[in-house]
């Protein structure tokens, strides 16, 4: 019972930081578009992108946790909120705003699987607790509505590049999710196995473009 209170309490904290990943990409998504679009009417699609980027992969979560367990999936898509924040990050460093929609779009990933904490929670639980495990998980929640905003108006003009800091602390918000999924699945070679393959695939990727000459498009970031 004991080390199912400490993986309820450590899942809670990945429901925050996701909480907080979510909350802050709602209030800043749009303003970062309105920024970068030239179109000024396109400026809330970064922000769908989040929405659709969840949705197409929502169930496609859950078969692949199935299939390689929920350890790997949360791990994998953590690092993909890790890879779509840092597209974010380089889409306002370039002032580009379809690269800046590609990015969200793969941070909706990371919220699609982050959907599947509760139910880890109740299966690790037993009959009596599990009601508990979910509401604790959830609660954990609550704590990312309040640290979202907070960031978001201390980081949004750390740098010369407006919004940058806010995009670049939603990657210290992924590290953080990645300690507390190795705390409780006790596995930290398959958390930095998955950390370090996932960004390398697409710093290799951005790389070949930039070699071969290639404009750096939507297809190809999501690609990557």
């Amino acid at each position: 019972m004991k080390n199912t209170k400490k993986n309820v309490a450590l899942l809670a904290g990945c429901q925050a930081m996701l909480f907080t990943n979510n909350v802050t990409l709602i209030s800043l998504a749009a303003l970062a578009g309105f920024s970068l679009a030239d179109n000024k009417m396109l400026s809330t699609l970064p922000a769908t992108a989040y929405v659709v980027g969840a949705a197409l992969t929502t169930l496609p979560a859950s078969f692949f946790m199935r299939r390689f367990g929920r350890q790997f999936g949360f791990q994998v898509g953590t690092s993909m909120g890790i890879v779509g924040a840092a597209v974010c990050c380089l889409a306002l460093w370039l002032h580009s705003f379809w690269l800046l929609c590609a990015g969200v779009l793969v941070l909706g990933v990371y919220n699609a699987f982050g959907q599947y904490y509760r139910f880890a929670a109740a299966d690790a639980a037993s009959y009596d607790f599990e009601a508990k495990a979910i509401s604790l998980v959830m609660t954990g929640g609550l704590l990312g509505g309040i640290i979202g905003p907070e960031m978001s108006k201390h980081t949004r003009d750390m740098f010369a590049v407006p919004f940058l800091g806010a995009y670049a602390s939603l990657i210290v918000f992924c590290l953080i999710t990645l300690v507390l999924l190795f705390k409780a699945f006790d596995s930290l070679s398959l958390a930095v196995l998955t950390l370090l393959n996932v960004p390398f695939a697409l710093l290799g990727g951005v790389f070949g473009l930039w070699a071969f000459g290639f404009p750096l498009s939507v297809s190809a970031a999501v690609g990557s």
